[in-house]
């Protein structure tokens, strides 16, 4: 079934009336608009299969977060949430050309055409607006020039609109360039103060791939004591920002598309602020950090080293 409310425009005049009212967007390879700030229903939100349970406080959190100005959902197949997310949609009665949704593929593959069929039935639309490939550790089975090219016909159909990567290094970029008719438009990576990645974003930006950072309060969740801390304490307080709006902006002021997530609305709200203050808004967040501050928090973080997701397939050992 169909989600939308309001309005009744078919799927292709939808697309083409995306709308993301008062949110920064960054522009993508293939011509279309992101927002630059958005919801995440992973991690947190994350279940083991589809069977578990309905969750309906992620359902509401994804209504309140539109309801709250979010116009960016970022999904993902192995995430298991799509009904949670297709409720809170059709409860926040928004048009579907207002609402940008990523998702992404990876548990499923090879079968890429029927495992989009089927999220775009969990989620009651026609289209995505951007689909990823979740990581370049592919199931057995599955080959990426295959892969790409059935992501590639999705696109020649119009069931998606823009393709990208996730959790892709440099040597993984170089492997899908040298083949891809129609290139990443987006690599989305883990991004936060200790873990810059600095080379690959320069090879992004060579390439016209923009970069979507998660995990963006990784020093105020799981890394808490670093040199970061300091600092962003100090602007915080100088500016009347909490430490979270100062990470945020932090990435957005790079020109990163930041994910993150709450339950709460003030949370949201307060991200939100951010985004307006980083954009140049000025509104709670009192317009973006100097330049000063960016590089501060970014020298802080360049002491140290730290990814929390996909360690093992990057090589690295367990978390204790």
């Amino acid at each position: 079934t169909t989600w939308w409310k309001g309005c009744r425009c078919q799927a292709a005049a939808s697309r083409d009336c995306a709308t993301y009212a008062d949110m920064n967007s960054v522009k993508l390879g293939s011509g279309r608009a992101i927002p630059q700030l958005g919801f995440g229903a992973g991690t947190t939100w994350w279940k083991r299969t589809p069977e578990t349970s309905f969750n309906d406080e992620l359902a509401a959190s994804v209504r309140t977060a539109l309801g709250a100005g979010f116009r960016h959902l970022d999904l993902a197949d192995m995430y298991n949430t799509d009904r949670e997310v297709a409720r809170g949609m059709s409860d926040a009665s928004l048009d579907r050309g207002q609402v940008f949704i990523t998702s992404k593929l990876l548990k499923s593959l090879p079968d890429v055409h029927g495992t989009t069929k089927r999220i775009l039935g969990d989620l009651g639309t026609s289209y995505l607006d951007l689909l990823l490939l979740h990581a370049p550790f592919l199931p057995e089975g599955a080959e990426l020039r295959q892969v790409w090219r059935d992501m590639e016909s999705l696109v020649d159909a119009g069931t998606v609109l823009s393709i990208g990567v996730s959790n892709f290094r440099v040597q993984d970029l170089k492997e899908l360039l040298a083949f891809a008719r129609i290139k990443p438009v987006i690599n989305q990576v883990e991004f936060h103060p200790y873990l810059q990645q600095r080379e690959l974003h320069g090879f992004c930006r060579d390439h016209g791939i923009a970069v979507a950072g998660y995990s963006g309060l990784m020093s105020l969740t799981h890394k808490t004591g670093g040199p970061v801390d300091a600092v962003v304490e100090r602007i915080a307080a100088a500016r009347a920002l909490t430490q979270s709006q100062v990470l945020l902006m932090w990435g957005l002021q790079q020109g990163v598309v930041v994910i993150t997530t709450s339950g709460k609305r003030d949370r949201l709200d307060e991200y939100l602020a951010a985004a307006a203050g980083a954009a140049g808004g000025g509104g709670a967040a009192g317009g973006p950090l100097s330049d000063a501050d960016v590089a501060a928090i970014s020298a802080a973080g360049a002491q140290l080293e730290f990814r929390k997701f996909w360690r093992s397939d990057f090589g690295l050992p367990p978390l204790q």
